[in-house]
């Protein structure tokens, strides 16, 4: 419990850092950026799942409609995100 919590304080921090427009980014790398896929969005979410030791309902899909979200924003994130970084590295 405690490591959700200092999880969600860590989170918390970073927005209110955003929001005040004084969030300072470290330790980042010049590797290109890539799409997230379906299949490592689910890998990210397993992991989270054994992370935080969550039941079995935790990451469970009730239908496809996660997996199409994914494929419907991936045009839009290689367009608005992947090309600007790529093109600045």
């Amino acid at each position: 419990m405690l490591e959700v919590i200092h999880d969600l304080a860590h989170a918390l921090e970073v927005l209110d850092g955003y929001d005040h427009e004084s969030l300072e980014i470290t330790g980042t790398s010049r590797v290109k950026a890539k799409p997230l896929t379906y299949e490592d969005a689910k890998q990210a979410i397993a992991e989270l799942g054994k992370q935080y030791k969550s039941s079995d309902l935790f990451g469970r899909e009730k239908d496809a409609s996660f997996r199409s979200t994914m494929a419907q924003e991936k045009d839009l994130m290689v367009k608005v995100v992947i090309n600007p970084i790529n093109r600045k590295n």
